[in-house]
């Protein structure tokens, strides 16, 4: 059912997943390279998540209505441009911006994402829908680790490499 012709494009898509592993991976021990300090990092990472919280509520409410498709590409687009932003990180204050950015816009992509797999899901056989986003999402996470490991040692230390890999996996999303 996996690499069935039909289904080739979702689970294509669900490849993109891979950048927020990278993100979960590469981007703690980045940041903590450059703010070793942890009450420093947790303040960051503290102000993050209550922004992104904010965020989180209204984007859920515009899921409910008929913007799903506007703003799943519209946190595409930014959750893309995120990777790259993070190349020019230099100080806590670069952190606390980037990620802030990178939180906000996968939300404005993740929330209505989910919502319509869950759609999808309602609209056919609820389990086998719900088997093959999830082995779509461990073969997207285990390619997208297989070629970040190996970017990190064609490029070593390979930061930029990595975050590079996690903006083009963020195209699958389009799909």
């Amino acid at each position: 059912d996996l690499f069935k012709k039909e289904n080739r494009r979702r689970v294509m898509s669900r490849f993109g997943f891979g950048e927020q592993l990278l993100t979960a991976v590469a981007w703690p021990i980045f940041i903590f390279t450059i703010i070793p300090q942890f009450k420093q990092l947790g303040l960051i990472v503290s102000a993050t998540i209550f922004m992104t919280s904010l965020v989180m509520l209204v984007v859920g409410r515009l899921t409910d209505t008929r913007y799903r498709g506007k703003l799943i590409r519209i946190g595409t687009i930014f959750t893309l441009l995120s990777h790259p932003v993070r190349l020019i990180v230099l100080n806590p204050l670069g952190i606390l911006a980037a990620d802030t950015f990178y939180s906000i816009s996968r939300s404005v992509l993740g929330i209505p994402y989910t919502a319509s797999v869950y759609d999808e899901a309602k609209n056919g056989s609820i389990m086998r829908s719900l088997m093959r986003h999830e082995m779509a999402l461990a073969s997207g996470k285990a390619f997208a680790s297989f070629f970040a490991i190996l970017l990190i040692f064609l490029f070593p230390p390979g930061w930029g490499a990595v975050f590079m890999f996690g903006a083009v996996l963020t195209l699958f999303y389009f799909l």
